[in-house]
């Protein structure tokens, strides 16, 4: 069973005097993984990570996915906009290019 994400966009509803906060956007069933992410997968140099994930908002923006990763070296992230596999499903994917670990952000 994979967690769910929540992106930092949030809608504002007010429910009596105090406004609430709702996630717009849902990130779920992000692969791959393993045991729901408590340990690293593993490629090797010259190997592509392909990452798929179920991305949805509510309402009827149309949704724009983008893979964040970099290497335990590094402190910006690279990007690389997810392409939609149809019913909410994206992939995206990049190259190992050195022997680093990398993380990836949901």
């Amino acid at each position: 069973m994979s967690k769910t994400h929540t992106a930092a966009k949030t809608k504002k509803i007010v429910s009596g005097r105090k406004p609430v906060f709702v996630p717009r956007t849902v990130i779920e069933n992000v692969s791959p993984q393993v045991d729901d992410g408590i340990f690293p997968i593993k490629r090797t140099v010259g190997e592509n990570v392909i990452v798929r994930a179920d991305v949805f908002a509510d309402g009827h923006d149309h949704v724009i996915t983008t893979l964040l990763y970099r290497t335990e070296n590094e402190t910006k992230w690279q990007e690389v906009v997810m392409k939609p596999l149809g019913n909410d499903r994206w992939i995206g994917s990049f190259a190992i290019e050195e022997k680093l670990r990398f993380a990836i952000r949901e």
